[in-house]
C-alpha cells in the first residue's frame, strides 16, 4: 500500500515538472526566445547602447549573454548581426568582466584586439565578425547595434 502511494505521488510530481516546464518554455517561445544548450536567448530587432541593451534585457528578466564557450560563441555568431554581449571594462579599463562581475576566462577576440581605437575609448564588446570565431570587438558603448539577451536556466537539469 505504501509503495503504490508512493508511486503515485512521484508520478503527480513528474506530471507537475512536465506540466511547469511546459508553461515555462511556451512562456519564452511566444516572445521570439531561442532556446540553446539550456538557456534561453533573445536577438533584438532594434539598435541602442549598450547599457540601453543591458536595460531592457533586465527588464525581460535576463541579461546581456555571456558566452563562456565556443559552441556558445558559434550560436551568437549564428545571427550575422553586430550584437553587444556582457562584456565591458567600463569600471576598470583593460579588466574585462561580464555584467554579472564574473571574470573573462575564455575569449574570442578579432586580430588586434581589443585596441580603442584611434585613442576612443571603447569599453564595451560587440560580436563585430561573423565568418571567424574570433569576432569579438571592443567598441564606444554609446554606438547603437542589435543585442543579444541570455536568460539562464535549471531546465538541463531536471531533464
Amino acid at each position: 500500500h505504501i509503495r503504490r502511494s508512493c508511486f503515485r505521488l512521484c508520478r503527480q510530481k513528474m506530471l507537475d515538472i512536465r506540466h511547469n516546464l511546459g508553461s515555462f518554455w511556451y512562456h519564452y517561445l511566444k516572445q521570439n526566445w531561442i532556446h540553446f544548450s539550456g538557456s534561453f536567448y533573445y536577438i533584438s530587432t532594434t539598435e541602442k547602447s549598450w547599457q540601453s541593451s543591458r536595460d531592457d534585457c533586465l527588464g525581460r528578466g535576463a541579461d546581456l549573454i555571456t558566452i563562456d564557450s565556443r559552441e556558445e560563441n558559434e550560436f551568437a555568431r549564428k545571427f550575422e548581426k553586430r550584437l553587444w554581449i556582457g562584456l565591458s571594462d567600463r569600471q576598470s579599463e583593460g579588466n574585462w568582466i561580464w555584467q554579472d562581475g564574473s571574470p573573462l576566462r575564455k575569449s574570442f577576440w578579432q586580430p588586434e584586439e581589443p585596441n580603442s581605437y584611434s585613442g576612443t575609448d571603447e569599453d564595451c564588446v560587440e560580436i563585430g565578425n561573423f565568418d571567424d570565431d574570433n569576432s569579438w570587438n571592443d567598441l564606444v558603448c554609446t554606438e547603437a547595434i542589435f543585442w543579444i539577451c541570455e536568460k539562464k536556466t535549471e531546465i538541463n537539469k531536471l531533464l
